[in-house]
């Protein structure tokens, strides 16, 4: 009985970070004053790629760019490269999808490939926190 309830205890704490994560999703997609972005795919990457460039102070991108539009494209690239069959479980294509990533954000926010490691690291991330997100994004209808 009592690994019954530490079971249950661990699943509600689990329920519950994922439920504040899905809150802080949401509220940073309210914010922001841009076009509509798909809050389980999209909104995430636009987030990381304004963190990473935040961050990388180094890495000019053009200032007419639509990053909007990057993080929508991105986000379709994502959605194909995960849909390798061995993705989630090997660590091989793992590695192929983030150098795909690299060369798909330099194409995308139009910065030289050399700069694009940590941008491509964080999106590997968010496609293996949100596999099955961006397994059903090309399957919804866009949005407007």
């Amino acid at each position: 009985m009592r690994i019954v309830r530490k079971g249950m205890h661990q699943d509600f704490e689990q329920a519950a970070a994922d439920l504040a994560r899905l809150v802080g999703d949401v509220s940073e997609d309210a914010e922001d004053s841009g076009p509509r972005l798909d809050p389980l795919t999209e909104g995430p990457v636009y987030r990381a790629l304004v963190r990473e460039l935040e961050r990388a102070e180094a890495t000019f991108v053009p200032p007419e760019l639509d990053l909007h539009s990057a993080a929508r494209l991105i986000a379709v690239d994502i959605a194909a490269l995960v849909r390798q069959p061995h993705f989630p479980a090997q660590a091989e294509a793992r590695i192929d999808v983030r150098k795909e990533l690299r060369f798909k954000v330099a194409d995308r926010l139009h910065v030289e490939w050399e700069e694009t490691a940590d941008m491509a690291a964080g999106l590997l991330e968010l496609a293996v926190e949100r596999h099955g997100d961006f397994l059903r994004y090309g399957k919804r209808p866009p949005r407007q």
